[in-house]
């Protein structure tokens, strides 16, 4: 049986792997959650939330495991997985990026974010807490990031969205071969995504090639709208089956 840690991404909580995580232990694996420093709304403007409080806190939950975990990050928790990597490789069995930023060494979010022409998240950003945070515009929540989801699960999920702490979006990702570079990555891309687009995720996935490709045709809340493929993916990413090109499966 495996461990698995999730980390969620930008605005939200380890409430949305919710759907996920009963399939998972289900099947006998153990799974631990992080939350990231920041996500409630009376401390996003603490200008200490950083990148390194970020990883800290993904290692303080990877120390309670017995065993390398599975690591799996979800959008921004992208930079948070592959900096704990970086720190701890001996930790980690492997790194699953589900529709997340994964960066090169020396990239920051903000880089990527700005090549991505046609996300929605650059032009809905609202400056909050003095500049120390960031909202996203509340009628465009569903568009950014719930698309292909049920309407239940997306009244859950806007009711739960907090403030951003900033200051991770500009620090860049200090990464090595020697270390992060020796455990295996694993890429879910979501063709419907318009936080991060497909293509975003497509030139990120080529400039820092993985073990393999899966493909998700949904947006970028895979935990609620395609939770049980999710899931699948999760408990087979190391199949014996050799990447074949670009995807390896598709989930319609």
């Amino acid at each position: 049986m495996a461990t698995y840690v999730f980390v969620h991404g930008a605005w939200h909580g380890s409430w949305c792997w919710e759907r996920v995580i009963p399939l998972l232990e289900k099947q006998g694996h153990l799974v631990l959650t992080v939350d990231l420093p920041g996500i409630d709304s009376e401390k996003t403007h603490d200008v200490s939330i950083n990148l390194q409080r970020y990883t800290d806190s993904v290692i303080s939950v990877i120390d309670k495991a017995n065993e390398p975990v599975i690591l799996v990050g979800h959008s921004m928790g992208g930079i948070a997985i592959s900096q704990a990597a970086e720190r701890h490789p001996e930790k980690i069995k492997s790194l699953i990026y589900v529709t997340a930023y994964m960066l090169k060494d020396g990239e920051a979010m903000l880089d990527i974010i700005r090549t991505d022409k046609e996300s929605l998240i650059a032009p809905n950003l609202i400056p909050c807490n003095e500049g120390t945070a960031f909202n996203l515009k509340s009628d465009k929540l569903i568009d950014i990031f719930y698309g292909s989801c049920d309407q239940k699960d997306i009244e859950n999920a806007v009711s739960r969205i907090t403030s951003q702490p900033s200051a991770v979006f500009s620090e860049r990702l200090f990464l090595t071969d020697e270390r992060y570079g020796k455990i295996p990555r694993y890429y879910i891309e979501c063709l419907q995504d318009r936080a991060i687009t497909n293509e975003c995720q497509q030139d990120m996935y080529h400039a820092l090639p993985c073990k393999k490709v899966f493909t998700l045709n949904t947006d970028h809340s895979p935990f609620y709208s395609k939770h049980e493929e999710l899931a699948e993916i999760l408990l087979h990413e190391d199949s014996v089956y050799e990447p074949s090109g670009k995807t390896d499966v598709l989930f319609d």
